[in-house]
């Protein structure tokens, strides 16, 4: 959601110090992460966000780091979710697929390898067993848009199992 921008926050944000302000985000996502990469994809990525929200920083209610805590909490947040999905999808597939088989490590890898969307949809629709609507309520999208990413989601596992 973008912020009502003025000549103050512009002014603002102009006067941050892009070097110390990266620093600050590495600083931040040590609080969620312990691996110096994990670290640095949370960092990079809220300053991403930072940038494309930058318009929304609003000086009167605190200090440009205080807001891009914000960003970077959400970051780790998000990191933490996706992984906890692919891991609960992994450990739920290791107890279908037959042990030992080939098809089982295929399917596995095929599966990690999609993005965590799709991966989130295949777990949703054959692991909770949502129906379509359910899964639209849950991932905030119509009923056929729905549909249509989790066909898509199939279709790319099969083509990685090819």
């Amino acid at each position: 959601m973008r912020g009502v921008a003025s000549e103050d926050s512009d002014a603002s944000w102009g006067a941050v110090d892009f070097t110390e302000l990266t620093r600050t985000a590495k600083r931040q996502a040590a609080m969620f992460e312990s691996s110096t990469e994990g670290r640095e994809v949370i960092a990079q990525e809220a300053l991403a966000r930072a940038w494309e929200k930058r318009h929304s920083y609003q000086p009167a209610r605190g200090p440009v780091e205080a807001w891009l805590f914000g960003l970077v909490r959400n970051v780790a947040r998000e990191r933490y979710r996706d992984s906890r999905r692919r891991h609960d999808l992994w450990h739920r597939l290791t107890g279908v697929l037959p042990s030992g088989s080939d098809m089982r490590s295929d399917v596995l890898d095929a599966l990690m390898e999609l993005p965590s969307e799709e991966q989130q949809l295949l777990y949703l629709r054959f692991w909770e067993d949502l129906s379509h609507r359910e899964i639209a309520e849950r991932i905030r999208v119509t009923e056929a848009a729905s549909r249509q990413r989790l066909r898509r989601a199939i279709v790319q596992l099969g083509r990685r199992l090819r």
